[in-house]
């Protein structure tokens, strides 16, 4: 399942037995923490050696030294950031020890061997218990729907995590595909095309459920619009035939969507393809090479914003003197928040998922246009506003090969030529032997 392979789930504070450790409030009274346990990655409290309320243990599982646009190493201090400022000015009188669990050659996730939930399970039932750590009340890493724990993701893009019959307590800070969905139609219906090609590497996660599930949406589209798509995955191993994949694709439609690491797409230069994020887990997608991408990835963020948003929730919970360990009272103080964001800003909408906006770029190679290109070569054409759920398809034109018209969604003598009409127009031979042919 993708948020197992992608590591980058927050669970957070619920009634499971990795609370066997204690409660998160302590019934005798207050617990007098005078020093942090000597496994606590970040021990410099401000105020060390204060009694506090309430205790609670935040484990973080995540690769470390791949490839992963959430390993420890991205995203280490942007959960270290969340959790400073929960400590200093969000929970001050609740005690949070800091804990990362990992295990050498951790760089992979294989479906086969679930490394993360092991290291969790066996820290809260063991070592938590036999050093006497405070309970665990926030993980950073896999959790299961069935725990009852607050979840918080920040790679879960797939449409399995539409289904709030299971993910009930699931705040989704990542790009999903059901708005990333609605936008792609938006663009497709601005440009009148039904028929759609879908090139997918296969062996790609991110590529491999991106175009699967486009596959699937449109495939299954209800309404007054009927969509013809294409599914055409490729494995990467040893594969150098991109120009008969691209007739294959020709044979079908004129609307080619490609889901391939950014050095696929170089190869072609002829597509409409997704850049969830920037990371060098995709691959830089501009025509120019060797330009520096340093901007803060969403994918990383979302890990920050998660810890922020439960800090928030905890404390409103522990305010409002409700049960701080139903999941689900959590989750809902989670929702419907707009708070500050490394990115600017992050709006949870009131059904748990991150208010998402996107935009439809074209490269711009040209020299004197009246177009303002955005950095690296990109144009800005149509654009949708999460937030308030404006598309526009008028930004600016489109422009087409050699200032050509919009292409037609089925050309005229059909995508093979094999249109009788054109046939008997275009053949010098007699016409009742070429309908004989053609029939």
């Amino acid at each position: 399942m993708l948020a197992v392979r992608l590591l980058a789930v927050v669970c957070l504070a619920g009634r499971v037995p990795c609370h066997s450790a204690g409660n998160l409030s302590d019934s005798k009274g207050p617990p007098l923490l005078g020093s942090v346990p000597r496994d606590d990655i970040m021990p410099n409290y401000p105020e060390d050696g204060k009694t506090y309320r309430w205790n609670v243990s935040i484990l973080v599982t995540l690769t470390t030294g791949g490839t992963l646009p959430t390993d420890l190493g991205r995203s280490g201090s942007a959960i270290e950031m969340a959790i400073r400022e929960a400590r200093r000015n969000i929970l001050p009188d609740v005690y949070v020890h800091y804990k990362i669990l990992s295990r050498p050659g951790m760089t992979g996730c294989p479906d086969e061997e679930n490394h993360a939930t092991y290291l969790i399970t066996n820290y809260a039932y063991g070592e938590a218990v036999d050093q006497g750590i405070p309970p665990v009340g926030l993980l950073v890493g896999p959790a299961c729907s069935d725990m009852g724990l607050p979840l918080v993701n920040s790679q879960a893009t797939s449409d399995y995590f539409d289904d709030m019959g299971i993910f009930k307590t699931l705040t989704r800070l990542a790009y999903t595909m059901y708005t990333l969905d609605a936008f792609s139609f938006r663009v497709l219906d601005a440009l009148n095309y039904t028929d759609v090609a879908v090139i997918y590497d296969e062996v790609m996660p991110w590529s491999q459920v991106t175009g699967q599930v486009f596959y699937r949406t449109m495939y299954y589209r209800t309404g007054p619009i009927v969509m013809v798509p294409h599914q055409l995955p490729y494995k990467p191993a040893g594969f150098t035939n991109f120009k008969g994949m691209l007739e294959d694709a020709k044979k079908v439609s004129r609307m080619i969507l490609v889901m391939a690491p950014a050095k696929v797409v170089r190869t072609w230069m002829i597509f409409i393809t997704y850049e969830w994020f920037r990371s060098p887990y995709f691959g830089d997608y501009t025509w120019r090479n060797g330009d520096a991408r340093d901007e803060v990835a969403p994918a990383v963020t979302g890990m920050h914003d998660g810890v922020i948003l439960y800090a928030l929730a905890l404390n409103e919970t522990l305010a409002a003197g409700e049960d701080h360990l139903n999941g689900t009272t959590i989750t809902r103080r989670m929702w419907g928040k707009t708070i500050p964001s490394p990115e600017g800003s992050l709006n949870v909408k009131k059904n748990g998922v991150k208010d998402q906006s996107f935009v439809l770029v074209q490269t711009d190679n040209s020299t004197g246009s009246s177009w303002s290109p955005t950095a690296n070569g990109w144009s800005t054409v149509m654009s949708y506003d999460g937030i308030t759920g404006i598309f526009r398809s008028d930004v600016r034109p489109i422009v087409w090969l050699d200032g050509k018209p919009l292409p037609p969604n089925v050309p005229a003598c059909g995508f093979q030529n094999e249109k009788l009409s054109c046939i008997l127009r275009d053949s010098t031979e007699p016409q009742t032997k070429l309908y004989q042919r053609a029939t």
